[in-house]
């Protein structure tokens, strides 16, 4: 069997140890980036990763896999508090910005919400990141093996487009300015086909949605949907 391990602490490695030793395929490691540790706060590499270079098998330590995947880790716990105080306790989540692609990752792994917003959502990380990088940057990094399709594959894990969508279609809600250059149309267009919702559009830029009425309506659907009571 053909595979990728993910994994960080020294507790992980011996289960990359039994998948190596069955004669499996490792493809690559994905751990999280090296770290300060001891007194002269030197970078060190996890015990995942330094296994896996003593196995021959390449280690990939992309940062906003991890970033993205705490952050999904982080919400998830904070949800799973909440509903341990208070088994009843209803949930909406609203997000804006980077806050918008971390709602809608939520919605791809948490059934138990009464209604998502992603506001200004960046849907797909690669065309902004890659775009932006200055065209000596692209081919350096393409000459050490990095280009846009590799970096895809490394972020597509942490992608609200990877999965379906954990609720049902009345419960997402999204809005974009039509004129945002910071995330261009296209982005919360490609969640908007993914969702099966239509966008909320405001005549504005990214940080110009407060006080739009589109913003307003989109915000008081989500909410009056899952009925709760605007008092």
């Amino acid at each position: 069997m053909k595979l990728v391990f993910a994994g960080t602490p020294d507790f992980a490695v011996p289960a990359l140890d039994a998948l190596h030793a069955a004669g499996h395929a490792i493809a690559g490691v994905f751990t999280q980036p090296d770290r300060p540790a001891g007194r002269g706060r030197k970078l060190q590499a996890s015990p995942v990763a330094l296994r896996a270079e003593a196995l021959g098998i390449p280690v990939h330590k992309p940062v906003k896999l991890h970033a993205e995947a705490q952050a999904l880790w982080d919400l998830r716990r904070h949800i799973a508090w909440i509903r341990g105080q208070d088994p009843s306790a209803r949930i909406g989540v609203l997000g804006y910005s980077l806050g918008g692609y971390n709602a809608s990752l939520l919605a791809a792994h948490e059934p138990n919400l009464d209604f998502v917003v992603a506001g200004i959502p960046v849907a797909d990380f690669v065309p902004l990141l890659w775009g932006h990088l200055p065209l000596p940057h692209r081919r350096y990094f393409a000459a050490r093996g990095l280009d846009d399709a590799r970096l895809h594959t490394l972020l597509h894990v942490v992608s609200p487009l990877a999965c379906k969508p954990q609720l049902p279609p009345e419960r997402l809600h999204l809005f974009a300015g039509s004129a945002d250059r910071v995330v261009p149309p296209d982005q919360p267009l490609r969640l908007s086909r993914h969702w099966d919702r239509p966008v909320e559009w405001y005549p504005g830029g990214h940080l110009t949605f407060r006080g739009e009425p589109g913003v307003k309506r989109c915000i008081d659907n989500a909410v009056m949907s899952a009925g709760w009571s605007a008092g």
